[in-house]
């Protein structure tokens, strides 16, 4: 009894563990308006989900989390009409600010900008302004890989009777918008295809494929399956080609109206051969054909289709310049790739010879002349032939990347979470860094990377014009103008609660430092945006192993 009386005395003099509060209120972006009936979710970093909490904002915006332990917080609200958003987030950065707790200390007083989403609406129109039904209109990112832009889908809508669509529920930002027709019935070989939305009802399937005696005693083909014309993506404001698209600026809460797009059609011609396995000289088996713009390495096939016994058909090829390929879908690697210029007549009787694709051999190996990669003080990385081709380096540094198909290539390497550049890259005597030609002969001839584990860092002060330090900012580093056509070398980090960001992983060399509260990070790779925010960078030049310091002063929305 005596020992339990000191066991109880002990433990009510032991302090309770440090629990705090959180408080704050959520208000419309730019704005003191309160945003009521949000919900709030806090996030511990690192935490469980038990971890996780929730609140709704009361008729004043205001919200309160209680029983908190001591750490890092992450802060997000969300409500219909509005973007969800973090404590810190800008309207064009997706990155928000941790908030952190210290013990004993409550936070009070913490405000979420809550993001209005967007809306872009407009009609889809054919040749005489006659409204066009069940189009796919999509909103559109622009992604930038070494220099050349490629599109992501954000969203989408169908056009109504009316031919109206409405995208809604968009972030701030930059976007390309996009009108694809439905794609039409088609009729190949004694088959007929009719194009569906994969779902439970069929079996997930893409297509249903009928055989042709059958659709002709029902009498149900869709006299589009019948007609040689196609209908091409258009993108705003109104060309077929990509590259032309221009973006619409979408600013917080807005409703941008009257994009119209046009419907183009042109007329298709079908395209006709067989495809040879050149290892043993039989018609091939499991292979699929691809038409591609000449000159293009990777985005949209223009057409595609699979081969059988050997032969293929493309039943709806448009005019232009072409690459023809040809790609066995076994584990053995073959290829085969032809030009061709397709005009106003079918073209029959072309020839696909596939051959192996080759082993390239390499070494990678660290500074200093250190090979094993994958020790406990060595990291391990990965190497990449874009496009499509990636290798393991073995412990000792070696690797293979097997079964290449031949042609152009840029040489990239996989540091992951390592901070480290490339010091040096030869293919046999040619240097490497800025492209690789794979030839069937190889003799002689392996990669040889050094890579050096001292890269440049940056600790960046973002302020305002009043000096004082500016929160969400993303910061980015973009190197120097002949080296802007490699996506690995641009850097972007977001400032904290003190507006200071650490840039790591940084290689040697000019590089401009900006910081813009309306442009998002990855807008830095296009060369539009750099055109109008050049004279607005701060140069750099970043030193090998070097950590340097920078104030930059941030380049306001609007401006």
């Amino acid at each position: 009894m005596r020992g339990t009386l000191v066991l109880l005395l002990l433990l009510m003099q032991t302090p309770a563990p440090s629990r705090q509060s959180m408080t704050g209120r959520l208000v419309k972006l730019g704005t003191t308006e309160p945003v009521v009936r949000a919900r709030i979710v806090l996030a511990r970093t690192g935490g469980q989900l038990e971890d996780y909490k929730t609140s709704v904002s009361d008729d004043a915006g205001a919200f309160t989390f209680r029983d908190l332990s001591p750490g890092t917080y992450r802060l997000f609200a969300e409500r219909e009409g509005f973007i969800r958003t973090e404590h810190g987030q800008r309207g064009a950065n997706p990155t928000g600010v941790p908030i952190t707790l210290i013990s004993g200390q409550d936070v009070q007083d913490v405000v979420v900008a809550i993001i209005p989403a967007g809306v872009i609406t407009g009609r889809v129109l054919d040749n005489d302004r006659n409204p066009v039904r069940r189009v796919w209109v999509r909103a559109l990112k622009a992604i930038y890989r070494d220099g050349q832009r490629n599109f992501n889908v954000v969203d989408h809508a169908e056009t109504n009777d009316l031919g109206e669509y409405r995208v809604f529920g968009l972030s701030p930002g930059l976007y390309f918008v996009s009108a694809i027709p439905r794609e039409r019935p088609r009729i190949m070989d004694d088959s007929y295809i009719v194009p569906v939305v994969p779902s439970i009802a069929n079996y997930n399937q893409s297509t249903i494929i009928t055989p042709g005696r059958e659709i002709l005693a029902a009498g149900g083909i869709d006299p589009a399956a019948l007609s040689n014309e196609r209908y091409l993506t258009v993108y705003h404001p109104g060309t077929t080609e990509a590259v032309s698209a221009v973006p619409i600026e979408l600013r917080p809460g807005a409703t941008v109206t009257g994009i119209d797009l046009p419907t183009v059609s042109v007329r298709t011609v079908r395209v006709r051969g067989q495809v040879i396995n050149g290892v043993t000289g039989q018609p091939a088996q499991d292979a699929s054909v691809t038409v591609v713009p000449l000159g293009q390495s990777g985005g949209v096939n223009v057409a595609s289709t699979r081969v059988s016994m050997g032969a293929f058909e493309l039943a709806a090829v448009p005019s232009g310049n072409y690459t023809l390929r040809a790609q066995s879908t076994t584990a053995e690697r073959l290829f085969a790739g032809v030009p061709i210029v397709v005009g106003n007549r079918d073209l029959e009787n072309i020839a696909l010879m596939m051959q192996p694709g080759v082993n390239v051999p390499g070494r990678i190996t660290i500074e200093g002349g250190a090979t094993e990669l994958d020790s406990a003080n060595r990291p391990r990385f990965s190497l990449n032939l874009l496009p499509g081709y990636s290798a393991l380096p073995q412990p000792d540094g070696t690797f293979s990347i097997p079964g290449v198909q031949t042609g152009d290539y840029a040489l990239r390497v996989n540091f992951g979470v390592t901070p480290a550049f490339v010091k040096s890259a030869k293919f046999g005597p040619a240097d490497a860094s800025n492209g690789i030609r794979i030839e069937s002969d190889l003799q002689g001839k392996q990669l040889e990377i050094v890579v050096s584990l001292n890269p440049g860092t940056l600790n960046v002060l973002v302020v305002d014009d009043r000096q004082r330090p500016v929160q969400g900012v993303a910061v980015a580093a973009v190197p120097d103008a002949p080296r802007r056509h490699r996506s690995e070398l641009f850097r972007t980090a977001t400032t904290d609660a003190a507006g200071r960001a650490r840039i790591q992983g940084l290689w040697p060399g000019d590089y401009k430092l900006f910081a813009a509260e309306d442009i998002e990070a990855g807008a830095w790779q296009d060369p539009g945006v750099i055109r109008v925010y050049e004279n607005r960078g701060e140069l750099l030049q970043v030193r090998e192993g070097a950590t340097q310091t920078i104030t930059l002063k941030v380049i306001p929305s609007g401006n």
